[in-house]
């Protein structure tokens, strides 16, 4: 289930380019329905180290343009997912107010809310939603959200540089060279063509096991494959492997 709404993403973000609050609204509405946010937030680094909302869902406008900025070496939540590129959980305000002091209030806006979640978006910012029930956590739930993160700041970083070049495909759909996927990601596929588990791959390149898997849950969508067997049977033309 978790699998098939990370494709549903990529192929939602796929189809066009899409902006900051309509990405918002999707997650809500079904990447993240299951956790049942009232609020969502996307926010990005900016080049003075700010990291500033940029869009979400589920506020009032005011709010976004009232909200504080923090910066990327502050005590927050945001701040605390992007350093460490891990997902941060907060149980309710009191949680927020002992563990982020430096929020001072600005989380009470909210409609009442229970968990909060802090996903980090690799070179971009970070997402992070609201919601009116208790947290939930659980090893899996995590890894789904980093995925989900990851897709985002992958469609995000590329709408950056859609000005400058597109990438090209060949008349029978074939990805070339210039495919958008990162260097870490083109290494991953060569090992997964090449028959490597993830366990083996993650020992190969010194990566952890759960960042391979990450990534070939990205890769799977990326190439719309229902998982490694296919990439092995039919691998991506285009690429130098």
């Amino acid at each position: 289930m978790l699998l098939l709404k990370v494709r549903e993403l990529a192929s939602f973000l796929s189809e066009v380019d899409r902006e900051p609050g309509e990405i918002a609204r999707y997650l809500a509405f079904k990447t993240l329905v299951d956790f049942q946010p009232s609020t969502i937030f996307i926010k990005s680094v900016k080049d003075n180290h700010l990291i500033e909302n940029i869009g979400g869902y589920g506020f009032d406008p005011k709010t976004l343009s009232d909200s504080r900025s923090f910066y990327i070496t502050s005590n927050s939540p945001s701040a605390d997912a992007i350093r460490n590129n891990q997902v941060i959980v907060i149980n309710g305000p009191s949680d927020m107010e002992a563990t982020y002091p430096d929020m001072g209030n600005w989380s009470l806006i909210l409609s009442q809310w229970k968990s909060g979640y802090f996903l980090p978006i690799n070179g971009v910012g970070c997402i992070s939603f609201y919601c009116e029930n208790e947290s939930l956590e659980s090893e899996e739930i995590k890894m789904f959200l980093l995925t989900v993160s990851e897709i985002v700041g992958f469609a995000l970083s590329h709408q950056r540089q859609l000005a400058k070049s597109k990438p090209r495909q060949s008349v029978d759909g074939s990805v070339d060279s210039d495919s958008p996927l990162s260097r870490r990601q083109e290494i991953i596929l060569k090992h997964l063509v090449g028959g490597l588990t993830n366990s083996e791959i993650a020992l190969e390149l010194g990566f952890s096991e759960s960042l391979v898997r990450q990534e070939t849950v990205i890769l799977y969508a990326h190439f719309e494959v229902s998982g490694r067997r296919d990439l092995i049977d039919s691998p991506p033309e285009g690429f130098n492997y």
